[in-house]
């Protein structure tokens, strides 16, 4: 987003969250912060993945709370939007997924590029001088400093959500 082939646009993508999701909360929040509910509409998996066909989109959205229907597609299952994005997918389903309406494909599902996209790509739809469209998450004096921790906030706090929700055992 924000190139040639993905630039922003109003009412052009759709983000996929689970809100469970260390990961997806990066580029929830990015999404709040700069105030791109309106530009940005969402839909929000519900937290139970397992046994069943993967993550999957409650039938209503006052049926599990939290979570939304697939206000793009109604899709029952998060796989459902990786196929119709490419229909030989393998990969892991994963959130945070950055849809592309106009192109009908994934643009992104790592949330530290759908986080740096939405820093500044969609500023020239905020007010002029708001403070929404002045925040920086990746200011240019910070980059080589937030590009050394990434790695670690992502295998520490972000995966060691899932290594301590996954333990069988007080000592794993």
């Amino acid at each position: 987003m924000g190139s040639v082939e993905f630039p922003a646009e109003r009412d052009r993508y759709h983000l996929y969250i689970g809100l469970f999701c260390p990961f997806a909360h990066r580029a929830f929040l990015t999404r709040e912060l700069k105030g791109l509910q309106e530009l940005l509409p969402m839909s929000i998996v519900k937290p139970y993945p397992k046994n069943d066909g993967g993550w999957r989109f409650p039938k209503t959205d006052d049926d599990y709370p939290g979570s939304t229907v697939d206000h793009l597609f109604r899709s029952e299952f998060l796989h459902d939007i990786y196929f119709k994005s490419l229909p030989s997918y393998e990969g892991k389903y994963s959130v945070p997924l950055l849809w592309c309406k106009k192109t009908k494909q994934i643009v992104n599902n790592e949330s530290h590029d759908i986080m740096r996209m939405l820093n500044t790509a969609f500023n020239n739809f905020l007010q002029q001088g708001s403070k929404e469209r002045e925040l920086n998450f990746y200011p240019p004096d910070l980059q080589s400093q937030i590009d050394d921790i990434n790695p670690r906030l992502m295998g520490d706090l972000n995966e060691g959500v899932y290594k301590a929700g996954f333990a069988s055992t007080q000592e794993d």
